[in-house]
């Protein structure tokens, strides 16, 4: 991992230093090509404990299942008790209180710089100013179809854009109060709305618990494209460019499937399905619930892989198609389900006991 996290390395053709690499127990030899003669690096793979303290805690009274954001020096963070809570990073101090009534947040909230957003269990869009001293109260309560379990989105405008659970997803433009149901997934046969949403200039592309993926423009919600999948899809789409500004984005499905699409058509240039890929070294069947992490070097991820497996990916530009680099098993873990961080050259994984 310091490996590929190092910037100042060359990576050149990774594939042929894998290649040459020999692993035992506790070291792995990389041999690096330098153009004027090769080196073996040797990655020591350590026990070292990262020390850390606590430096504040606040309690939701439930689970926290949507992810918490960060905003101006703000953390948010919304639970199951229907709290949705606004914390100083520095300090812990609460700035920001709402409770909702009879309600259940799944997902988290979602922040610009002049508004919070968040859906909850009970159908309701609750849309806050980004002015949380003064007003605690929101200014905007939709009312949908059906409960809301994704995090909204914001474009570079005034568009938010969220699905609720039934499949009808809607776009409401917070400048002017206007609102609209752009797309139903129900006429489309496209399934259940879980996932956040990915947008890329006028497409938001949307992931289903059918296993579709599919794009429409964000204002009309004409539909552009669609592609099926071999399973139910919880992890939110990502997007990358290759060197030639080619622009793809990449699907995760439950069954172990790792999916890569164009985003101009939805075409699949590639796929891995890691659950019968009798070529890859995989030691127990991978269940994808969260997006794969990009690295500092250009087209590796990696991809938490449930129990206490993290799976290392390339994407080939020259051959179109994913390389299956290493797997990753941390000891004393039970169960990854978020995806890693990565902060400089370290990687944080969060498991399910805490």
């Amino acid at each position: 991992m310091q490996f590929i996290l190092d910037e100042s390395t060359t990576l050149g053709n990774f594939l042929e230093i894998f290649e040459n690499c020999q692993e035992n127990e506790n070291q792995i030899n990389i041999v690096e090509d330098t153009r004027k003669e090769e080196k073996c690096l040797e990655l020591s793979l350590t026990d070292e404990t990262l020390k850390s303290k606590e430096c504040w805690n606040v309690d939701l009274g439930k689970c926290i299942d949507g992810t918490p954001v960060y905003s101006d020096g703000v953390i948010y963070a919304a639970s199951h008790s229907g709290i949705l809570k606004g914390i100083s990073l520095t300090s812990g101090s609460t700035i920001f209180n709402y409770l909702a009534e009879n309600e259940r947040f799944e997902a988290g909230c979602v922040v610009n710089q002049n508004y919070l957003a968040i859906g909850g269990f009970s159908g309701n869009l609750l849309v806050f100013e980004n002015n949380l001293i003064s007003n605690q109260q929101p200014f905007l309560t939709i009312s949908c179809s059906s409960e809301i379990r994704m995090t909204p989105i914001f474009d570079e405008k005034f568009n938010l854009i969220w699905g609720d659970y039934s499949g009808i997803i809607y776009n409401l433009n917070i400048q002017n109060g206007e609102l609209k149901q752009i797309f139903n997934c129900t006429k489309h046969s496209f399934g259940s709305l879980r996932t956040s949403p990915l947008i890329v200039n006028n497409l938001i592309i949307f992931a289903t618990l059918n296993g579709t993926l599919f794009a429409i423009d964000k204002i009309s919600g004409q539909l552009y494209w669609q592609t099926k999948l071999d399973s139910p899809i919880f992890a939110q789409p990502i997007s990358f460019l290759v060197d030639d500004n080619r622009s793809f984005c990449i699907a995760l499905t439950v069954k172990g499937g790792l999916y890569c699409v164009k985003i101009s058509d939805g075409d699949v240039v590639c796929q891995i399905n890691l659950d019968n890929n009798t070529s890859t070294a995989i030691t127990n069947t991978p269940t994808f619930f969260d997006s794969p992490t990009p690295l500092n070097s250009p087209n590796y991820f990696l991809i938490s892989a449930g129990k206490s497996h993290l799976l290392l990916i390339k994407y080939n530009e020259l051959n179109n198609n994913f390389v299956f680099i290493k797997q990753i098993i941390l000891p004393n873990t039970t169960c990854i389900v978020k995806r890693p961080l990565v902060l400089n050259e370290d990687v944080f994984v969060l498991n399910s006991t805490g």
